[in-house]
């Protein structure tokens, strides 16, 4: 497994040439908006720090579920911008809300499905099982089809990160597990990573830097089935 990070306001103005000459860091989240308004005020100098550290990067809209989805969706795409790379990823952090059953999974739906028509792109889901569990309303096999098409991020601070899989994700599973933030599980340490004040979340991907790679290039639907050479192109430019 390939170790990578996510970040917000929080951890401040960060040194990402010294992220990456740390070699902790093989992949890197930043978050770029909440609501319907609200922009992370560290997004622009962390977007294209990740790009010129030459760290694969991806950006994370924080949802407020109050609002329309397709606002807060075209909110997120607009601020990310249009000149997206290929190895770039989108997520949706959806971790908390009100709404339950179909009001819940209709929203979460709409907002992905908005992402990708606009981006080209889809979204991975970052989230944990007992809230999704609760909020779902055991969605049909019909509905859950149409979620697994897109990756699970899983949070879970536990030395057992499956039995937190939510359910609708219990047959593929978790791709990128967020292992530890200001806490850890027993047996684990909290990560600090030169260039970023204090304890920053720790994340691992399921897989080679390589499988990295090849999975956001898989996320980039243009790019379907052409992952190999043209990831290589896309490096040495």
């Amino acid at each position: 497994m390939i170790q990578g990070i996510d970040v917000s306001k929080y951890q401040g103005k960060i040194d990402w040439n010294k992220v990456a000459a740390s070699g902790l860091v093989q992949f890197a989240y930043s978050k770029a908006t909440e609501n319907a308004t609200s922009v992370d005020s560290q997004f622009k100098n962390n977007w294209n720090g990740m790009k010129d550290a030459g760290i694969i990067r991806g950006a994370y809209h924080f949802a407020r579920t109050h609002n329309d989805p397709i606002k807060e969706a075209n909110h997120f795409t607009t601020t990310v911008g249009s000149e997206l790379l290929a190895t770039d990823s989108l997520v949706l952090d959806i971790e908390e809300s009100k709404l339950i059953g179909p009001p819940f999974i209709n929203w979460v739906l709409a907002w992905l499905e908005q992402v990708e028509k606009t981006t080209g792109k889809i979204p991975i889901v970052y989230t944990y099982g007992p809230f999704f569990d609760t909020q779902d309303g055991n969605p049909s096999s019909e509905v859950i089809d149409k979620l697994l098409k897109y990756p699970l991020w899983l949070a879970a601070y536990t030395v057992n990160p499956d039995k937190y899989t939510p359910k609708v994700w219990k047959t593929v599973g978790w791709t990128i597990w967020q292992k530890s933030g200001n806490v850890a599980a027993p047996g684990d340490s909290i990560l600090y990573v030169p260039g970023i004040n204090g304890a920053v979340d720790k994340n691992v991907f399921k897989g080679s830097l390589e499988d990295f790679k090849k999975f956001v290039l898989n996320l980039h639907t243009p790019l379907l089935g052409q992952i190999g050479e043209v990831f290589d192109l896309i490096a040495d430019k």
